[in-house]
């Protein structure tokens, strides 16, 4: 199986309220999603690399919502 076929596993930091707060930080266009990740540090107090893979997973599964 190749890599774009395996379902992303999701982080365990990740949560309804990222979800929530990544979907509305879209919808405001403050920032280009691909640099929403020092938001979520900020935001939830992750470190840099667990905002990433919250950004990933959201990124990666954007399409089912």
């Amino acid at each position: 199986m190749n890599e774009q076929n395996k379902a992303p596993v999701r982080p365990e930091l990740y949560n309804d309220l990222v979800e929530d707060y990544l979907h509305d930080l879209r919808e405001s266009a403050v920032t280009n999603m691909f640099g929403a990740s020092p938001y979520l540090v900020q935001c939830f107090r992750m470190t840099e690399d667990e905002a990433r893979a919250c950004l990933s997973f959201w990124m990666r599964t954007f399409k089912r919502r």
